[in-house]
Formats: C-alpha cells, structure tokens, sequence
C-alpha cells in the first residue's frame, strides 16, 4: 500500500512525496560523544586506581551512565522511526483528500448540468 501511494497516486495527484532523507532538525541533532565504550575504559581505569566501597559506587555510576545512554540511543532511534512512519501517513492523508477533492468536484459539477438540464427541459418545454 505505501509503494502505491508513494510511486504511484502521490505524482499522478501532483503531491510532493518528501525524500527518504532525515529530516534538517535529525541531521542538525546534537550527537552525544560519549557511548558505553568510552565508559568502559574509564572503569577499567577507575578498577586499577580505586579500591574498596569507592570502586563498587564508582562502578554502579559508570552502570547507570551506560543505561542512561542506551536509552537516549533508543529514543532517537524510536523517534527517526515515528517521524518516517508520520510523513508516511501524512501523504497517504493528501492522497487521499486530493482523490475526494476530485470526486468531489466531479459530482458537483455533474449535479450542476443535471439540474439546469432538467430545469431547461422542464420550464422550456410546450405544453
């Protein structure tokens, strides 16, 4: 349904079908520097110098900067695949509208002559 809509209905309707590009706002997006792996070695590091209570509190900081990182990779990901599903919706939306547009106008203007067809024939006609 989406390659009918997209390849087929969106040119024919004269409908600007947006590229497969991230958006401006994902390309321009702060990207974080820091990932699990640049955390990893500075527990290996903190491993050799810290010992005792201090290195498990040290180690359970590193843990729960790791998780919080994965999360931010999650969401961005989650949030690029809800902007694609949206624009893909969106355009199913103007397809459609721009198809009800047309059938719209079509059965009004057909409604049109009909009626003052009938309207001439009636009053114009003898009798």
């Amino acid at each position: 349904m989406k390659w009918l809509v997209r390849t087929k209905l969106a040119p024919r309707l004269r409908i600007r079908v947006p590229a497969k590009t991230p958006t401006p706002s994902a390309v321009c997006s702060k990207k974080i520097s820091n990932d699990a792996r640049d955390f990893q070695g500075d527990g290996l590091q903190l491993q050799d110098t810290a010992m005792g209570t201090t290195d498990k509190l040290l180690m359970e900081i590193r843990d729960l900067l790791q998780m919080r990182i994965r999360t931010k990779a999650d969401d961005t990901d989650k949030s690029d695949e809800d902007e694609e599903n949206k624009n893909d919706w969106k355009l199913a939306a103007a397809v459609i509208d721009r198809i009800l547009l047309i059938i719209f106008s079509i059965l009004l203007i057909g409604g049109m002559i009909v009626f003052f067809l009938i309207f001439v024939i009636i009053y114009f006609s003898p009798g």
